[in-house]
């Protein structure tokens, strides 16, 4: 059966590319190095955490910022979070101030 992996959206002059199955995100992300990656917690087949144990595994990637976005909040979820390797752990919906918060953080750091 063919599964469409990724829908790619135009925002502004960055391709936000989103993924459906959790391999296949983790495979594309180990090879396009990219600066920010927004990662569900609760994926199928495997969840965001290991996508983050895999990712901060990978040297070529310890630059990048690591996201969580998930639909669990309490203390312990963050926790959690952090301790997966990602930097900051957000609760559904990502609100936009959020997102340009971050996005600000990575100019700023970038220039």
């Amino acid at each position: 059966m063919k599964i469409r992996t990724y829908l790619l959206l135009m925002i502004g002059a960055i391709i936000v590319p989103v993924f459906l199955l959790a391999a296949i995100a983790l495979r594309t992300l180990l090879q396009a190095h990219p600066v920010l990656a927004i990662v569900d917690i609760g994926l199928p087949g495997m969840d965001g955490y290991q996508i983050a144990a895999a990712l901060r595994a990978e040297p070529a990637l310890a630059a990048m910022r690591l996201l969580a976005l998930t639909g669990y909040g309490q203390p312990a979820d963050r926790e959690r979070a952090l301790a997966a390797g990602f930097d900051r752990h957000y609760v559904k919906p990502l609100r936009p101030d959020q997102l340009e918060a971050v996005l600000e953080e990575l100019r700023t750091s970038a220039g």
